[in-house]
């Protein structure tokens, strides 16, 4: 059925490749371990050359022992991810052209593609599946495997003597290559990253740059002109490239905070609205990336509401406020950005839905006797804000707006010089401040 209606010289060379091939499947799920084995089997593959694993440690070690040529690993094998065994490998098979690395992708299938693009993996396969998407899949792969000629094998020989620092080599290969017309976007590539694992980064971009000449979507070349003009902290070329790049590949969702990085340093701020948009729409998403995001929402709602683009201000807050895992550090910018622009209201009614949470912590408490202050209610910001204030764990603005409430309370002399005392004790630094805010 796999080889139905193919040509027979095609299957001849696929058996032929397949002939003395080990397969390593690196999964925890029997169904899929079980599939994959039949699927192999029908291939072709000899049943004693195919091998189970469901960790990476066990997987490492077969890889290194057997000499593995094919590994199809799950994309999350227990706490581990499946492509971290590419390295293990790229060890054993620097030279890509006869061997095979697949992922079996999680639900987040779109970083799975960009790890294609990424890496030397050759494929993953989304999940759900079936066994024929599986085996269409391998049966691409294998097509590609097969395909051989004098430009292919000098690419492949390359790369394998760039991973293997042997660059004079690799350039005695790559010197004819530029004579010719075909595939000079890959041949000026691969002299870039002999300079540039040489250090010598100004020659390397060149030559990247010539790769656009060539092929103005050339992944490799757009990802590494990124990077390394990034490197040089020429923010605006990094820019330039990481748009080009993503105006023909998907998003990476483990760049999201180097892309953020990027356009604030651009002050390119309407991209961050777009990759929220896009982080929201990932079936798993990175706590540590969804901060993120919240963070640079807020960076980007100062952008709107300065620029007396309330509306679309408040509503990137309230953005980021979702995004913001409840992380007070976060909440907190959120609040002070509000009270900053006079939208107590909507301060207030966000602090009050994490008080459960964080009801108790002198940070949540000092945020809240801000947001009193504000609605000019004294007497609230004296009865939270005194015991805090003894008790040390005021912040600057606290002990200024409780040493205010007190002045126009018109409390005792004597405790306004206290409070007053107690502040500078903690930040000496604005003493001065302090002291010119009261005269007895």
């Amino acid at each position: 059925m796999i080889f139905e209606d193919m040509k027979p010289k095609k299957v001849e060379a696929i058996k032929k490749f397949l002939a003395d091939k080990k397969v390593l499947v690196v999964d925890e799920k029997k169904t899929t371990r079980t599939t994959l084995k039949k699927i192999f089997t029908e291939f072709g593959v000899k049943v004693q050359h195919i091998f189970i694993a469901d960790n990476n440690s066990d997987a490492v070690e077969i890889i290194n022992d057997l000499k593995i040529d094919i590994v199809f690993a799950d994309y999350q094998v227990g706490n581990e991810e499946g492509i971290d065994l590419l390295s293990t490998h790229m060890a054993i098979f620097p030279n890509r052209q006869r061997a095979i690395f697949t992922l079996i992708s999680g639900p987040n299938s779109i970083a799975s593609s960009s790890l294609i693009l990424d890496t030397e993996a050759d494929d993953y396969i989304a999940e759900p599946f079936t066994s024929k998407s599986i085996s269409e899949s391998f049966l691409k792969i294998l097509e590609r495997k097969i395909t051989s000629s004098p430009f292919l094998n000098a690419y492949h020989k390359t790369k394998e003597l760039i991973y293997l620092n042997e660059f004079e080599t690799a350039r005695k290969i790559i010197e004819p290559l530029k004579q010719g017309n075909n595939h000079l976007d890959e041949v000026y590539y691969l002299e870039g990253k002999i300079f540039l694992a040489e250090e010598n980064t100004q020659e390397a971009i060149k030559l990247f740059e010539m790769a656009l000449q060539e092929n103005e979507s050339h992944y490799l070349s757009l990802k590494t002109l990124a990077e390394e003009y990034s490197k040089l902290k020429k923010w605006k070329d990094a820019y330039t490239h990481t748009i080009k790049m993503l105006n023909h590949y998907p998003i990476n969702p483990a760049n999201l905070p180097e892309l953020i990085r990027l356009s604030i340093a651009n002050q390119q701020y309407e991209d961050l609205v777009k990759y929220a948009e896009f982080f929201s729409k990932l079936e798993v998403q990175s706590p540590c990336i969804k901060t993120n995001i919240a963070a640079s929402l807020v960076i980007c709602s100062r952008y709107f509401l300065k620029n007396k683009e309330r509306d679309k201000g408040v509503k990137t807050l309230l953005e980021a406020v979702k995004h913001s895992s409840g992380k007070l550090a976060i909440l907190e910018k959120i609040i002070l950005l509000l009270i900053e622009f006079e939208e107590v209201k909507l301060a207030y009614d966000i602090l009050n839905q994490f008080d459960s949470v964080h009801g108790e912590n002198p940070s949540y408490r000092n945020l809240e006797i801000q947001i009193d202050y504000c609605n000019r209610d004294i007497q609230s910001v004296l009865k939270k804000g005194i015991p805090l204030a003894e008790s040390g764990v005021a912040n600057i603005d606290v002990y200024e707006v409780v040493i205010l409430s007190s002045i126009k309370a018109q409390r005792k002399a004597n405790s306004i010089m206290h409070l007053i005392d107690k502040a500078i004790a903690k930040f000496p630094e604005s003493s001065k401040h302090f002291q010119s805010m009261y005269k007895e």
